[in-house]
């Protein structure tokens, strides 16, 4: 048995047990979320997407495209790989350290007006709580 062999009998028993995952081919609709479109076996059909990362809506407000354009201009469009491998984004360090300093202006806001303890996790809520 080659090693091709081997391999494709392994993925056919995945397969038998219904462990294969594989993606469904969907086309995002900017301009009408959560719809897309979903494409299999030749035929397209009208979807809804209740799973997207873009709870906000923000990912088709015309300043976020434009800020990504300009970035794509500035440093290209290409994921790079993952942070352990190739570095980290200065774009993404610079956001990250804007978000986390936004943050601490919020809870800075928030315990003087309200004077209130915030529990970050639901983790550290079972940990916290009495039993």
């Amino acid at each position: 048995m080659t090693l091709r062999d081997h391999f494709h009998s392994f993925l056919d028993d995945v397969r038998q047990e219904d462990r294969y995952r594989s993606s469904i081919d969907l086309e995002r609709h900017a301009a009408r979320p959560p719809y897309a479109t979903w494409h299999s076996d030749g035929t397209c059909r009208q979807v809804v997407v209740w799973c997207s990362n873009d709870y906000l809506g923000m990912g088709r407000h015309s300043a976020v495209i434009n800020a990504m354009i300009e970035s794509a201009l500035r440093v290209g469009a290409g994921a790079g790989g993952t942070r352990n491998i190739s570095g980290n984004s200065h774009a993404i360090i610079a956001l990250e350290a804007e978000i986390a300093e936004a943050i601490c202006q919020m809870r800075r806001r928030w315990a003087r007006s309200v004077g209130c303890c915030q529990i970050v996790s639901s983790f550290r809520t079972r940990r916290t709580t009495p039993q």
